[in-house]
């Protein structure tokens, strides 16, 4: 596999990097065994779209077989990496707390559901 096919900036493609080369497959490979688009795909891995549900799933199913430790790092990276935050700007009336709102929003992907949730807390939300 070239490795200028994947761009990655993310712990989690980085492991999904490392784990194409093991199995000697390239992007489209990844892409036509679990059905997701080659595009998206690479948006996931290089941190441009945030990783969901369905996607790990889906490489999950492909990826297959780990080892245990990579069973433990794969999970591990795919929880740290799905990163949900549903912001409704129509509850906030003012211009200044959307724009607060949104620039979170697009920091919100990069965080750990720990970090995420110790903001919570100390913004008591």
């Amino acid at each position: 596999m070239s490795e200028k096919n994947i761009v990655t900036t993310t712990p989690f493609g980085k492991f999904v990097k490392k784990r194409l080369v093991d199995l000697e497959w390239t992007l489209e490979d990844l892409a036509k065994h679990s059905e997701i688009s080659r595009t998206q795909l690479s948006r996931v891995l290089s941190g441009k779209l945030p990783l969901t549900q369905n996607i790990a799933e889906g490489l999950e199913e492909v990826l297959v077989p780990f080892t245990s430790a990579e069973r433990d790092e794969f999970d591990e990276l795919m929880c740290t990496s799905l990163v949900s935050v549903t912001i409704i700007l129509s509850d906030y009336p003012s211009i200044e707390e959307k724009r607060v709102l949104f620039r979170f929003s697009k920091l919100a992907r990069y965080m750990s559901r720990q970090q995420i949730f110790d903001i919570g807390k100390i913004l008591e939300v």
